[in-house]
């Protein structure tokens, strides 16, 4: 079972209570992993981090966002020790990241490579359309895409699109929005949407 989440409204949250919400949203991103990692039947998660078209927002943005990825390495590693959590991340374009930021992202996966229990695979400065034009360069698209398991549930917070995320693996996704903002969204929200799923007829073209 492959699980994909578009992160979405972070930013907004942050201006609406006035504080990090990035920061907030990382905290989301930890209860939903320890969540799916104990209570739900889930091998796969893909997380929508950040986007390549994400490195147009503001400067003072951008920082915040650099500085939470140096911050919270150890806690996802623990989280990962914890419960034998793998991370992959996925990048379609490394340019923008610092060799620093490059570093702390292997050796996270590394450090996490032998657990098996749950994969999660985080999407930093990616792009999808990019994803899928890179891998046609190499040949056959679906043999060399960085993310090459097809996804079976797609949930996006606060907005209602794909924002250019996982545009192959979603080709018969079942797709669920939801209305709050990311840091909103809790484990219980995450349980009502999983109830859905079951209800869904997936007929792939049938």
């Amino acid at each position: 079972m492959h699980v994909a989440v578009v992160l979405d409204g972070n930013r907004r949250y942050g201006e609406r209570h006035q504080v990090d919400g990035h920061r907030a949203g990382l905290q989301a991103l930890v209860r939903l992993l320890e969540h799916m990692a104990t209570r739900v039947p889930v091998d796969i998660v893909t997380l929508f981090v950040w986007s390549k078209h994400n490195w147009k927002r503001s400067v003072a943005e951008i920082r915040t966002f650099r500085r939470l990825v140096s911050d919270s390495t150890s806690q996802l590693t623990d989280l990962a020790h914890k419960h034998k959590i793998s991370y992959r991340v996925i990048s379609t374009n490394t340019s923008r990241l610092s060799s620093a930021e490059v570093q702390s992202f292997r050796d996270l996966a590394t450090q996490t490579s032998s657990y098996h229990h749950l994969v999660c695979n985080l999407c930093c400065s990616y792009s999808s359309q990019e994803e899928i034009a890179q891998a046609a360069a190499k040949g056959d698209i679906a043999t060399h895409l960085l993310v090459p398991d097809p996804v079976d549930l797609l949930i996006r917070t606060a907005e209602q699109r794909l924002s250019d995320f996982l545009l192959w693996q979603c080709a018969f996704a079942e797709i669920i929005f939801c209305d709050q903002l990311f840091p909103d969204f809790t484990p219980q929200n995450f349980d009502q949407v999983w109830a859905q799923f079951p209800n869904r007829v997936r007929r792939y073209g049938h």
